[in-house]
């Protein structure tokens, strides 16, 4: 189970408080994607934050949908 994925899972359950960085539970390149997603999750939603991590994990661009 990658870092990134830790982080997305504590944030869905509610275990950190939501002031809390997603990007403080990760390093390297995982604590920007889960940072990245997390802040999609706040203004655009769980659906559209989930895509960008899983296309930036697999090296695609953002490409809206």
């Amino acid at each position: 189970m990658s870092r990134a994925f830790d982080a997305a899972s504590c944030t869905e359950q509610g275990r950190r408080d939501y002031q809390q960085d997603a990007a403080g539970h990760t390093q390297g390149p995982a604590g920007l994607v889960a940072a990245v997603a997390d802040c999609l999750g706040s203004y655009e939603g769980r659906d559209k934050a989930a895509q960008v991590a899983a296309r930036t994990a697999l090296g695609y661009p953002y490409l809206r949908s």
